[in-house]
């Protein structure tokens, strides 16, 4: 039997308080954040008006999600802050509106809460245009998890689903997992700081395999760790996951090496966060060793990993060496010395430059000096720097009218049956064309214009 481990009960289970008023806001639409109480607050676009909340401002959001209003996005409702009536007009305008894309459901432990809860959860149902589901607080047991399956299982808009700070009883998670598998728009999962009991760290994985996710989040859930290896084994099921977050978990050197293990397998993972993970040097070495081949990974996050120091940069180095796909790796909040960020910093440059297509990275490393910004590259401006600044051993490409020229009098050496003269070769090996086309310092500006600006973060 896997076992995860088991985590203190929260103080606030009773607790009325609210612990924020944040609304959400998409593409600059509005969203509002509803909360109902003696000193209830009303928010619209993240400004809170303080003082009793007037029927008005209410009856102005139901308005809103009956006349389908577009510029209604996101909604943000705190069931300890509210009454089951109110909640059942909100469920009565959500199944007809096709706008609202996101919902934060806080819940709490009182049955008044629980009630207020299962009123907005009736009127989603598989008719909702509703596409992200956030749940917070929330005790999740058998009773709760069955008003989700309608939702969970036939929505077919839901594809992001998230689980904060909520506590699974019994077979509260089961039922919903069981749900989630029948949902086919689910592409995204994430769990954060939820307490289960012992089975469940065995339940979510054996159900990996019967979700196609491309995201996976299991942000301080604290499982055993006896019970990696068989979570590891079940991710590299799901061949269409893209981004993995297992941050806020402690683990050592040999959870790293089944990690590794596991992602060369499943190969397509491209993300991985490990922040705030208690990494050591060792894990470090662990991390280079089953990675450095792993092609698909570009992004690394190791933040806020205060027992990694510079030792540990040498394994870092090596990795972002050998493995070039890699164009992004964060260590802020790591024990670093400048030295060793410098060393890192410049291995990442080269990653992300078009230059290591055309030299090798000392090469690489010597043109950058010309470049001022070491946080902003702009490929099309900085080329042009690069070509000024480094000699080639060659002369300028030919304008347009000489090349017209050199054209005209070939093709007249040809009709007369002369031979065209040799072509120069310049000391570094290239052999400028006529058409000007070729690897010339002023080609390589021309073909790399369009890049655009590349970012080389730390």
């Amino acid at each position: 039997m896997l076992k995860s481990k088991a985590k203190p009960k929260r103080a606030e289970e009773d607790d009325d308080s609210f612990s924020d008023g944040q609304s959400y806001s998409s593409d600059g639409q509005s969203g509002y954040s509803y909360n109902d109480s003696q000193a209830g607050e009303f928010t619209i676009d993240g400004t809170v008006s303080s003082g009793s909340c007037s029927l008005d401002s209410f009856g102005e959001m139901l308005l809103r999600l009956e006349d389908n209003d577009e510029s209604l996005s996101s909604l943000a409702i705190n069931c300890k802050l509210t009454n089951a009536k109110r909640a059942k007009y909100v469920a009565q305008f959500l199944p007809d509106n096709t706008h609202l894309k996101k919902l934060r459901l806080t819940c709490g432990n009182k049955t008044s809460h629980r009630e207020t809860f299962r009123k907005v959860i009736s009127g989603l149902k598989d008719k909702s245009s509703v596409e992200c589901i956030e749940i917070q607080d929330a005790v999740l047991n058998r009773e709760s998890s069955n008003w989700l399956i309608p939702l969970f299982s036939r929505s077919r808009t839901l594809n992001q689903i998230s689980f904060i700070n909520c506590i699974f009883v019994g077979s509260g998670l089961s039922m919903i997992l069981i749900a989630l598998q029948h949902n086919r728009h689910l592409r995204h999962m994430n769990f954060y700081s939820c307490d289960w009991d012992e089975h469940n760290a065995e339940t979510i994985a054996a159900s990996l395999p019967f979700l196609n996710l491309h995201s996976l989040s299991l942000v301080d859930i604290n499982i055993a760790g006896d019970a990696w290896p068989f979570l590891f084994e079940k991710i590299e099921c799901l061949r269409n996951l893209i981004v993995l977050d297992l941050s806020q978990n402690k683990v050592d050197d040999g959870f790293i090496g089944y990690l590794a293990k596991s992602l060369t397998i499943q190969k397509s993972v491209s993300t991985l966060t490990l922040s705030s993970c208690g990494l050591d040097d060792q894990c470090a070495k662990e991390l280079a060793k089953g990675l450095r081949k792993y092609s698909p990974l570009t992004k690394l996050n190791l933040s806020r990993n205060d027992q990694l120091s510079d030792k540990g940069v040498v394994y870092l180095k090596d990795l972002i060496k050998f493995n070039q796909s890699i164009s992004e790796l964060k260590v802020d909040g790591c024990g670093l010395s400048n030295r060793s960020l410098n060393a890192i910093e410049s291995g990442l440059r080269y990653n992300n430059s078009f230059l290591k297509s055309f030299f090798s990275e000392t090469t690489s490393q010597a043109i950058f000096g010309v470049v001022d910004s070491i946080e902003n590259i702009n490929i099309g401006e900085s080329t042009r720097t690069i070509v000024e600044a480094v000699s080639f051993g060659s002369a300028s490409s030919p304008s347009k009218e000489e090349r017209d020229d050199d054209r005209r009098s070939r093709i007249k050496r040809m009709q007369r049956g002369q031979r065209s003269p040799r072509r120069p070769v310049d000391p570094g090996g290239r052999t400028p064309t006529a058409s000007g086309k070729g690897n010339s310092p002023n080609n390589i500006a021309k073909s790399t214009r369009s890049l655009g600006t590349r970012k080389v973060l730390l």
